[in-house]
């Protein structure tokens, strides 16, 4: 049973009220799912975590934190482009790369995938359909501000917090000494 269904099923006027036996393996049903779900979310941390691990190994971790400065991507279940996402993701694998999908990090949360082969990266916002809403035009452009960052070291706007926005210039390391 589906947790609605049975608080549904609990929650009947008087008059429909449920014997003491229902409503213990009603509540057991409750429990048993509840730890079903605490279970996933454990499991989803494990694999983000994972994924941050492999981030960090095969990126610069400064430029991985200005990926992170966005809200999460939600859960990765359900989305109407996973199917493409994962063609990209095989694809990237067969052509001798490595693909992250940015779902699966903490970090990475710019672009639905980070391809890397030969020493370079790409970020792709993977978009099965053909026409563009004003929700895909603006994660193209924040995408397309953030590989600006990235290439010439320098940009005009990256978000800071949820309402504030700064300029960053982009120094090696090596230059800080």
């Amino acid at each position: 049973m589906r947790i609605e269904k049975v608080r549904n099923y609990l929650s009947k006027p008087h008059e429909n009220r449920v014997d003491n036996a229902t409503a213990t393996n009603a509540k057991t049903a409750i429990q048993w799912h509840r730890n079903r779900i605490e279970d996933y979310q454990h499991l989803l941390v494990t694999f983000k975590s994972i994924g941050d691990g492999l981030a960090f190994i095969y990126l610069d971790k400064w430029d991985i934190k200005q990926f992170a400065m966005k809200e999460t991507s939600g859960f990765i279940s359900g989305k109407s482009g996973l199917t493409f996402e994962l063609r990209i993701f095989r694809l990237a694998f067969s052509s001798g790369g490595i693909a992250l999908l940015n779902d699966l990090t903490n970090c990475l949360r710019h672009g639905d995938l980070t391809v890397l082969s030969k020493g370079r990266w790409l970020l792709v916002e993977a978009k099965s359909g053909r026409t563009q809403d004003s929700r895909s035009r603006r994660q193209t452009a924040k995408l397309k501000s953030m590989v600006h960052y990235l290439t010439y070291n320098k940009t005009k706007s990256i978000p800071v917090g949820e309402t504030q926005e700064a300029e960053f210039v982009r120094l090696p390391v090596h230059a800080l000494k």
